[in-house]
């Protein structure tokens, strides 16, 4: 399969997309070692931290179908600036192949090719995290420490990658969802 062709599964899956909030529509198409190909879509949900990311759509697809080794993504929406991952899922991606390739298009079809380990350089990995004390003896004697650390961090990816994805066609709406992170306990 070629680039344009992944890219076009990619364009055809956007279609698909809900996206009553941001208006943002996502397409990703993911391309396994083996050859097999999945899609996803954005879909968007008023309690905006269950929305889930095209690229994160078309990786759950294939991990449930078993396939966990990916050779490339293209994600594709119909916006002036490059379509890249959200930090959610640079990460998501990388603890399945952390040197696939990404590209990302934007409209009129021309599209862009990064390997995910350039756009996240250094990922979480909770192998890491676990051998790392968090300097809280308790925490770190139950496994505490690190758990929250997770929630907290894919909590933040998630939001920010919303903010950011939209900001380009609705500004307001990241303006809001950052308000709304100022005012959390």
């Amino acid at each position: 399969m070629t680039d344009r062709d992944l890219m076009l599964k990619a364009k055809e899956a956007s279609l698909n997309a809900y996206v009553p909030y941001s208006r943002f529509a996502v397409g990703a198409a993911l391309e396994c070692m083996d050859g097999t190909v999945f899609t996803g879509c954005n879909v968007e949900n008023a309690a905006l931290g269950d929305t889930i990311c095209a690229e994160r759509t078309a990786c759950v697809k294939a991990v449930s179908e078993g396939h966990k080794e990916f050779r490339r993504i293209a994600i594709y929406a119909d916006s002036e600036n490059w379509c890249t991952p959200c930090g959610s899922c640079r990460q998501f991606l990388s603890e399945f192949s952390p040197e696939m390739e990404v590209l990302c298009a934007k409209a009129g079809g021309r599209y862009v090719s990064y390997k995910l380990s350039e756009l996240m350089p250094h990922t979480f990995n909770l192998g890491a995290a676990i051998s790392r004390p968090c300097g809280n003896k308790q925490n770190d004697e139950k496994g505490l420490a690190n758990s929250y650390h997770t929630r907290f961090c894919q909590t933040f990816f998630l939001l920010y990658g919303l903010c950011c994805r939209a900001a380009i066609s609705r500004p307001y709406v990241g303006i809001r969802v950052f308000a709304i992170l100022q005012h959390a306990p």
